[in-house]
Parts: C-alpha cells; structure tokens; sequence
C-alpha cells in the first residue's frame, strides 16, 4: 500500500504468501518518513498484538505524538514460511537506486537495524519505542509538500524527540529537473549528513 499523507503512520499487515504486497511495501514503506520496519511475527503473539497496538495509538497526536511525527510505517508479515523467529528490522528509503548504480555507487542508506530480541521472549514497548526513536531518522529525507505527503512533519525533526540534529534546506525542485537536481542534492548532502 503507497503512502498516504498523514495516514502513513499505520502498521500494514502482509499475510503469507502474499509476495506482491511484501514487495510493495519493501519498496513505497519508507515513504514519507525515510524509514520503516519490517517485522515477522506469529499471528496474535504478544509481539504482534504489541505492534498492533502501538501503531493504533500512532494514528493520532493524542495517541502517541512520537510515533506519529516519526511518520514510522511496520509491516507485519503474519505467519511468513519458511518459520522464523519473530524479529523487526529498520529500513531506510533509497531512492535513485539506478542513478547510483550508473555512477558504481553504493547505495544511499543501505543498513538495517535488527531490534535486539531474544527467541521466545516478548517485546517491551518501551524498548520498541526507544529503539524506533535511535535509529528512525534517515540519513537525508526529502520532504515533497504537498497533498500526497502531507504538511512537514514539524514534531519529528524540531523537538525533543530528535536528537540527530537538523539541517533543513528548502528549494523549489520542481519541473523539469526535479529528480536529477534531487538525485546532486542528495550526493552533497551524504558525507555531511555521516559525519554528525
């Protein structure tokens, strides 16, 4: 399921052997925010009534005003074969794969980040949270303002909950050369974005 502005903070539910929307959702996931997770769980398992559960609390300010800034979308792949231990990785958005594979670049952020779970024992909210809140941040994101993603997400990167930092640059990259400009924008901004 593609993002939809403000209601792209949900938890998106991907039954096996549903291979289309697992793909989908490993692609348009981190959109808008720049990162989402991606977790294997057993149906109705603690773990799984716990995401179900935060990620409800996420819809709205009043529910969970982290969360939903942090724009963090989780898909839920319920009973996924071949069996694994129940897990949940952050991924990052990377966007101009092509263009970066043209050059012989690697990459824009390719990392995952496992959530540190032993087998068999339930998930901590809390912990959940804090982790999200680490690592939840991309190394650049590139915000359209419009309809489709919604206004700015002002409560993620101005605020208490984020303690990266923020460089915000604003341009007009429209038109004709909106993805080619991105795409340089991008390049510069990397090995300034990595050093902080």
């Amino acid at each position: 399921e593609k993002p939809d502005g403000q209601k792209s903070t949900r938890l998106i539910e991907i039954h096996w052997p549903n291979d289309e929307q697992f793909n989908t959702f490993s692609t348009f996931g981190p959109e808008p925010g720049g990162a989402a997770c991606l977790a294997y769980v057993d149906a109705n398992s603690p773990n799984h009534k716990l995401l179900k559960k935060m990620m409800k609390a996420a819809e709205t300010v009043e529910g969970d005003d982290m969360l939903y800034y942090m724009q963090i979308r989780i898909g839920v792949a319920v009973n996924w074969q071949p069996k694994v231990n129940e897990s949940i990785t952050l991924f990052y958005r990377n966007p101009f794969t092509r263009l970066f594979e043209y050059e012989n670049l690697p990459k824009f952020q390719p990392e995952n980040h496992s959530f540190p779970a032993k087998p068999g024992v339930p998930w901590k909210e809390k912990h959940i949270r804090s982790w999200i809140l680490k690592h939840g941040y991309p190394l650049v994101n590139i915000r359209n303002m419009d309809k489709k993603y919604g206004a700015f997400p002002e409560g993620k990167y101005v605020g208490g909950s984020n303690k990266a930092g923020l460089v915000l640059v604003a341009v007009n990259m429209t038109g004709q050369f909106e993805f080619t400009e991105q795409y340089k924008l991008l390049k510069w901004l990397k090995p300034h974005a990595q050093k902080s």
